[in-house]
């Protein structure tokens, strides 16, 4: 399995959309209140935190998912996660 930039952006997108569940939906003026409160470029930050902190996590779990599953480990060029796939 190849982690190309379609699986990256597929994690982007399900992080913006989890933030649009029932149980986080009432609280999302509040929090973009407080950001804005805080700086005038607070609300966009905190999109592009939970974003990225959710893409993170899917993909980091998908790999660890992935490999119990398959037995074998996601590596790059130099053993980074995120590469290409590699008999372990």
């Amino acid at each position: 399995m190849d982690f190309g930039i379609g699986s990256f952006l597929f994690a982007f997108l399900a992080g913006v959309l989890s933030t649009l569940s029932p149980c986080v939906l009432p609280l999302i003026p509040i929090i973009i209140g407080a950001a804005t409160n805080q700086h005038r470029l607070g609300p966009l930050a905190l999109a592009g935190g939970l974003t990225l902190s959710f893409a993170v996590i899917g993909t980091a779990l998908a790999s660890l998912v992935f490999s119990i599953v398959t037995g074998k480990q996601i590596t790059g060029r130099k053993g980074r996660v995120g590469g290409s796939v590699s008999q372990a």
